[in-house]
Formats: structure tokens, C-alpha cells, sequence
């Protein structure tokens, strides 16, 4: 039975250097929701507070919307319960398989087939190698790409490229789906194919986590809603009691209203535009006269995140080396863990990592510095999942960037520790 529980969870992200620049600072403040504050004896750290104490129990049948303003703290909490961000505070446990449908091409290859990404995909989605071959198909009849599905995704345009993974990502229901705003899917017709499938897709899951700004959306797909601001729960209940919360709300504090309904479950986000400094002048225009429903809210972070963090690719090999090390460690601790299954997701991790790293040093550099960091955060997630004591592992990262990535090594075995003795010996 599925169920999902938080207690007190918090989440913060911190920004170095940002306390010395003081208009991307202002910009940051004004246009998040998560609330902003100097680390305690530093002048070159600022921490957005992305969530502050989020108590929630869901249970089977429970369908939520998550009600608030741009930056309210939706998305981040949608991530906490994929698993994808970490709390730095509480604790979240999510009982039953879970789909998100906000980053659902996550675990693609550009590099392999589209028919190879379809197994690749249902790998990470926990399904078994036989079980996606079953299902090949009608995967593949679904997306009506034909014969583009024998090339490599990296030759496919967007739409494409999302017409594959949307159909992957809804070949089998959850026990629990989180979604997040819409998901633009390729022109008119697939459009209403796709939200067809979604609707029979959503039906089947137990409890559904609807992130939208769609009052009509959130009213047909959900039974209760939270209603958030500044990264927390200012109010909950039922669907309608929220939503008319939430217009007493903005009334009262001169927010604007919630966007018109979406016509389809499923959309894709308003275009901006594309040269640089027309979309930095209309969005000064945009903050001046307070129209916060217009800001693209994920570009200005990003826009500003980059002045000060000149190193891009660091989060998202972090990301990587920190999922890697969890598979590890608990493959190296529990024998009981070492899985067919496993080992696949292992291969399929390292190949996705030495792709990204093979040609540009930039990111190589990435890695090796994100090393020690990606395994204190593996350390504490792969503790939490085995139900041990964290220090029972070591404290620093055993292993190389190489060692790590090379796909013929695995722990806890004669040969693999033998390995492992000689690859240290060469780096010493």
C-alpha cells in the first residue's frame, strides 16, 4: 500500500559569493519564493531556504495539488518525494515505485537507439530487461517515430525526443506519480494522444503529487491541495477551500491571479525570447511593475546562479557520482542487494557519466572535484536506505574517478578487491 510521510523537511541550496554582488542578490530575492539569508560568520555565502519544516502524510486514493505562486517551493518538494534533493533537516519516506513525470527523460542516452533508450529508460524506472522487451512494441507504435527509432537519439529534434520518453514514462503505472506543471509532448494531434494515455495512466496510480498553476486542472485531477509560500505550508485541505484560500491570498497582497485554465493536461511552458537582452530588459520591465506571473522565474535563477558558479557541469556530475556510489555502497554492504537489476542500473550509470566526461575536460575537472562531495551525500542516503549507522562506512570516498568508472570493477568481491589493489597502487 502506497503512502508517502514527511516530517519537518527542510531544504536549502547554498550560493557563494552571491552577498557580494548586490543586484543579482536583489534580483534573486525578489524573484523566488524560497526566502534568502547570510551563513552565520561569512560574507561570501547566501542560502536560499527552499523548504522550511513541510509535514505531509499521503496515503492510497489521496490526490494533491500543490497551490502557490511562482518559487513557492512546488517544484522542490516534488523533487524531495522523487528522491532527487535531499532534506537538510527531517525526514521523508515514500513507501511504493515512483514516476516522475517532471524529468522524464532522465537516464537517456544521446549516443544509443531510440529502441536501446526504451530498455535503458525502463531500467530506471525499476522494470526488468525482459519485462521492457515485452513491452517494446507498444512503446515504440505509441511514439510513431518508425524507423528513427534505430538511430541515435542525439539525431532527434526535441519534440521527438520527448514523444519517446513520454511514452516510456506512462508504459507502466506507479504506485505514486509526481507531476510537475505540464510536459510538452509534439504538435496538436500527439498532444491529444498524450493526454488520452495520461488520463487512463493516471487513474491507475494510487497517489498523484499535481504541482500546476490550472485551478481547473488541479479541481478535475485532485481530492485535497497545500497551499504554499516561501517554501512553506501556509494552508490545506480540500481542492476547493485551498484554491479559494489562495485568491484571498493574492487579493489581499496584490499577487496576480492564477493563469487561465490549460486546455490539456498536458502543455509546455509559454516561449521566451531568445536573445539575451530583450529577454533581460522585459524582464526589468516585468519586476518593476510586479507582474510575477510573467517572469520565466527558472531562467532568472539560472541567469544569476551562473554569475556566480562558473562551473555548470559541477551539479549535474555531482548528481551522477553521488547516485553511482549509492548503488555501490549498497551493492559493497548488502550482498543480498547484488541484483541482476543492479548491476544493470551500475553500467548504465557509468557508461551515461564517461560519456559526458570522455571529451571535455571542463567536466572531468568537474568530477574529480565533486568526488568527496558526491560520496558524504551517497554515504548518508545509502546509510538511511540499509538502516545502519553512517559511520559504519568509511568517512572519505575509497576510490578514484577511474577506479569508480571503470565498468569491469565492482566491491566486495576476490577479483574486484584484487583490482582494486592494483589500480590504488598505480595511483600512488
Amino acid at each position: 500500500m502506497a503512502s508517502i510521510t514527511l516530517e519537518k523537511v527542510s531544504v536549502s541550496f547554498p550560493v557563494y559569493s552571491s552577498a557580494t554582488r548586490s543586484i543579482k542578490n536583489r534580483l534573486i530575492q525578489s524573484a523566488t519564493g524560497g526566502q534568502i539569508r547570510s551563513e552565520s560568520g561569512s560574507d561570501r555565502i547566501s542560502v536560499v531556504q527552499a523548504l522550511q519544516d513541510i509535514n505531509l502524510q499521503l496515503e492510497s486514493g489521496d490526490r494533491i495539488g500543490l497551490v502557490g505562486h511562482n518559487g513557492a517551493g512546488k517544484t522542490t518538494l516534488l523533487r524531495v518525494l522523487g528522491g532527487i534533493y535531499e532534506p537538510n533537516e527531517g525526514r521523508v519516506a515514500v513507501d511504493g515505485s515512483t514516476v516522475p513525470l517532471f524529468d522524464i527523460s532522465l537516464g537517456m542516452d544521446p549516443e544509443s537507439t531510440g529502441y536501446e533508450n526504451i530498455i535503458l529508460r525502463g531500467l530506471y524506472l525499476g522494470l526488468s530487461r525482459s519485462q521492457m522487451r515485452g513491452r517494446l512494441d507498444e512503446i515504440a507504435d505509441f511514439t510513431e517515430l518508425g524507423d528513427f527509432l534505430n538511430l541515435p537519439i542525439r539525431t532527434y529534434s526535441a519534440g521527438m525526443r520527448m514523444r519517446l520518453a513520454f511514452a516510456v514514462s506512462t508504459s507502466v503505472a506507479p504506485d505514486i506519480l509526481l507531476i510537475d506543471e505540464g510536459i510538452g509532448a509534439g504538435d496538436a494531434a500527439f498532444l491529444q494522444k498524450a493526454s488520452e494515455r495520461l488520463k487512463l495512466f493516471t487513474e491507475q496510480v494510487s497517489i498523484i503529487v499535481l504541482s500546476s498553476h490550472s485551478e481547473e486542472l488541479i479541481k478535475r485531477m485532485c481530492n485535497k491541495a497545500l497551499l504554499m509560500e516561501h517554501g512553506r505550508v501556509v494552508g490545506s485541505g480540500s481542492t476547493q477551500d485551498v484554491l479559494t484560500q489562495y485568491r484571498q491570498r493574492q487579493e489581499g497582497g496584490g499577487s496576480v491571479e492564477i493563469s487561465a485554465p490549460l486546455p490539456l493536461e498536458i502543455a509546455s511552458k509559454p516561449a521566451t525570447p531568445s536573445d539575451p537582452s530583450a529577454w533581460a530588459m522585459e524582464t526589468a520591465r516585468f519586476l518593476r511593475e510586479g507582474r510575477w506571473d510573467a517572469v520565466d522565474v527558472d531562467r532568472l535563477v539560472e541567469e544569476v546562479v551562473s554569475l556566480v558558479d562558473p562551473d555548470p557541469d559541477r551539479d549535474l556530475i555531482e548528481g551522477q557520482l553521488t547516485y553511482l556510489l549509492v548503488q555501490l555502497l549498497i551493492w559493497h554492504w548488502r550482498e543480498s542487494e547484488r541484483s541482476g537489476l543492479r548491476r544493470e542500473t551500475i553500467d548504465q550509470v557509468r557508461h551515461q557519466t564517461e560519456l559526458m566526461i570522455r571529451e571535455d575536460k571542463n567536466v572531468v575537472d568537474a568530477a574529480e572535484k565533486s568526488l568527496e562531495s558526491a560520496y558524504k551525500k551517497a554515504r548518508s542516503t545509502a546509510a538511511q536506505r540499509m538502516d545502519i549507522e553512517e559511520s559504519q562506512l568509511p568517512a572519505k570516498c575509497p576510490v578514484t574517478l577511474p577506479l569508480l568508472l571503470d565498468r569491469t570493477w565492482f566491491p566486495g568481491q576476490a577479483a574486484a578487491d584484487d583490482a582494486v589493489a592494483s589500480r590504488r597502487a598505480a595511483d600512488a
